[in-house]
């Protein structure tokens, strides 16, 4: 028994009972060789444990509720699914205790003498869990999760180093084979315990991040049911790639490949004996030190034989591969010798070396795309050659093309200083004409103001007038009521003298006043008549008076109008004088920008004679290093000879004839020029082609 356990050292405890459930014997040593407390074990009667009554009845497991088909057992082993069993933890103590459990029936001579049942360890599971993590960490997955469920959606392992802050397996019971992640409503749990695969998006049970979960359910493999389990792979969203299934595939390929070594081991122990297994488990050791020769044994028809068979197999299947990994290397050695030449002598700039050997398969690429890389660096240096030339070529245009510019920027120079002059003393004149329009609409406005008073003191004196006509008027009604007053008294005084005649002597004193009061009359009746005469002659010449003060007041009037339309035009003449001097000075600052703009100019025209300079020197430099090269057939690109530039006239930016200072002010930073460069060769379809007359192509 414990050469068993240490042979596999994957149990934790291996019993073998009789029929009655009675301890026969069981291993006192663990994997590593060290004494365990299993002696209380003998002390126990197995027969109403679960794996004893699934025995005695052969109720063995044959498949799971989702398995795939022909994925089933009928070697009469049962499967307990995990557990914590009180027996390893009192064998084992500090040790957590879960457990899988394989059993099987022992068979002599076709009979069932005994039950084997060895309690498997879980640990064996979860370093396959740590280990697929671990593999998505080195992906950069680095806060991946790996979850493992039973049937019913119950947690039986999860590896969640990141937010556990450690990279050790803990067992937290309050969760383990207790929280439910299906019945808390997350669908990839839902999904995997119903037997599908997939992945689904949900939230991280602590943290609530959310995760892209890929999961898919247990559905055995090569003939095995496997463990009625779902696998959760979860990773965060977003870093969720479409790699997830797949390592999601190969864990379930992983713990399905383990359980089978399990079950298989689980079957084999019922029939055999411990020493069919030390011969396997002696040539196994001898082919892992390299002795691929090693074969087993043994004939029997037995699981042992048959396991025999398949190693020696398998060891067969070994020596063939490495014999033939051994002439691959070979191959490849003498490959990677000829390409280390042909690489060698690349470096040195020669290109006329190809690969010659004949390969197969990847090598045989490899050769392919080498030969076709030394070949379109070939076409590419021939083309970077000839697009040099043509940079050289285009450059030297350039040249001239910036000497021409730099003669018409001075030439345009010199026009914007006269321009500028004539625009200074059109300001002038402008301003003056301005100036002089100011003054007069001033006198203007003083003339109409004197003319509206005069105007005012002409309405007053017709208005004068009208009065001492209306009053002359009056004087005229009331002497002719005096005139009529007279007239009246004299007929009295006439009846009164006629009276006195007819009295005689009484009536002769009565008479003579009647007389003078007739003669007063009469001549108050001539006075009135003169008074009227005046008076009527006064208002006529009041009348005239008026009329002529009238018409003074509409001249006056007419007056007013026209100074104040005189006044109207002047100001206009002023605004439109203050409008032209400012389109004026408008003018001018825009000739002092392009003024600005010309120096600009001139600069950039050095700028581009020194960079057409440095642009061909650069090409020059590029078909020296390209030159370098050796090509196929024996060309060889030819070198540039350099040569000093012949020196570029720069016309002075002073107008002719003028002592003023220049009009474009050279920046008080001396001028430099960049660095050349290095030239970027774009590799194209390995065709050159030639610039036509007067092309320039960046490259």
């Amino acid at each position: 028994m414990d050469q068993y356990v240490d042979t596999y050292d994957i149990y934790y405890l291996t019993l073998l009972v009789d029929l009655e459930g009675r301890v026969i014997a069981v291993n006192s040593k663990d994997s590593d060789g060290k004494s365990i407390q299993s002696q209380d074990v003998y002390k126990k009667n197995y027969s109403e444990t679960s794996w004893f009554r699934a025995l005695k009845a052969q109720q063995f497991t044959t498949s799971m509720a989702f398995s795939a088909s022909g994925n089933t057992a009928q070697t009469g082993t049962y499967i307990e699914d995990l557990h914590v069993d009180p027996d390893v933890k009192a064998a084992y103590p500090g040790d957590d205790g879960l457990t899988l459990g394989f059993s099987a029936p022992v068979y002599r001579d076709g009979k069932i003498v005994a039950y084997w049942t060895n309690r498997t360890k879980f640990s064996l599971v979860e370093d396959i869990l740590r280990t697929t993590q671990q593999e998505m960490k080195s992906a950069g997955f680095l806060d991946s999760e790996v979850i493992l469920l039973d049937k019913d959606g119950k947690t039986l392992a999860d590896y969640d180093p990141v937010n556990a802050g450690s990279d050790q397996i803990r067992h937290d019971f309050a969760v383990l084979m207790t929280d439910n992640l299906a019945d808390r409503g997350l669908s990839s749990a839902q999904g995997a315990v119903a037997g599908k695969t997939g992945f689904a998006n949900d939230p991280h049970r602590l943290t609530g991040v959310l995760q892209t979960i890929g999961y898919t359910h247990l559905k055995g493999a090569l003939g095995y049911p496997g463990m009625n389990w779902s696998v959760l792979m979860a990773v965060d969203q977003a870093r969720a790639t479409a790699d997830a299934h797949a390592i999601n595939r190969n864990v379930l390929i992983a713990i399905v490949v383990c359980l089978v070594i399990l079950l298989l081991i689980g079957m084999l122990i019922g029939r055999i004996g411990v020493r069919g297994i030390s011969l396997v488990s002696e040539a196994a050791t001898k082919l892992a030190g390299g002795a691929f020769d090693t074969r087993v044994s043994m004939t029997t028809k037995d699981e042992v034989g048959q396991l025999a068979q398949a190693f020696n197999e398998m060891g067969a299947q070994l020596q063939e591969k490495v014999t033939a990994e051994r002439a691959q290397a070979a191959k490849m050695e003498e490959f990677m010798g000829e390409a280390k030449r042909v690489l060698g002598a690349m470096a040195q700039g020669d290109l006329t070396d190809q690969m010659t050997s004949v390969c197969d398969g990847d090598l045989e690429q490899i050769k392919i795309s080498l030969n076709s890389a030394i070949t379109n660096l070939t076409t590419t240096l021939t083309t970077v050659s000839e697009a040099a030339e043509s940079v050289t070529t285009g450059a030297e245009e350039i040249t001239k093309g910036n000497e021409d510019l730099s003669q018409r920027t001075s030439e345009q120079a010199s026009s914007l200083e006269e321009t500028s002059s004539a625009m200074e003393e059109m300001t002038s004149t402008v301003k003056q004409n301005a100036d002089n329009a100011k003054q007069a609409n001033q006198l203007a406005i003083a003339a109409r103001d004197v003319a509206n008073k005069g105007g005012a003191v002409t309405t007053k004196a017709v208005e004068a007038m009208g009065a001492i006509n209306q009053s002359s008027k009056k004087i005229a009604d009331i002497i002719t009521v005096i005139d009529e007053i007279a007239f009246q008294t004299n007929l009295l005084a006439l009846n009164a003298a006629v009276e006195a005649a007819r009295a005689g002597e009484h009536g002769r004193g009565f008479a003579v006043v009647a007389s003078e009061v007739r003669n007063l009359a009469q001549r108050s009746a001539t006075a009135a008549k003169e008074i009227k005469g005046l008076i009527n002659e006064s208002i006529q010449r009041v009348t005239d008076g008026s009329e002529l003060v009238d018409q003074s007041g509409k001249t006056l009037a007419e007056i007013v109008g026209s100074v104040k339309r005189v006044t109207d035009i002047i100001a206009e003449i002023t605004a439109a004088s203050q409008e032209q001097a400012s389109g004026i000075d408008q003018v001018n600052k825009a000739i002092m920008q392009m003024d600005e703009t010309t120096q600009q100019n001139a600069a950039l025209v050095e700028e581009a004679t020194s960079a057409s300079q440095s642009m061909k020197e650069q090409a020059r430099a590029l078909m020296r290093q390209v030159g370098a090269f050796k090509m196929a057939g024996g060309r060889q690109v030819s070198q540039v000879q350099s040569s000093e530039a012949p020196a570029t006239h720069k016309p002075s930016l002073m107008s002719s004839g003028s002592t003023k200072k220049p009009l474009f002010k050279k920046s008080s930073a001396p001028y430099t020029t960049a660095a050349p460069e290095p030239v970027v060769v774009a590799s194209g379809n390995g065709q050159g082609r030639r610039q036509q007359a007067g092309e320039f192509e960046e490259f």
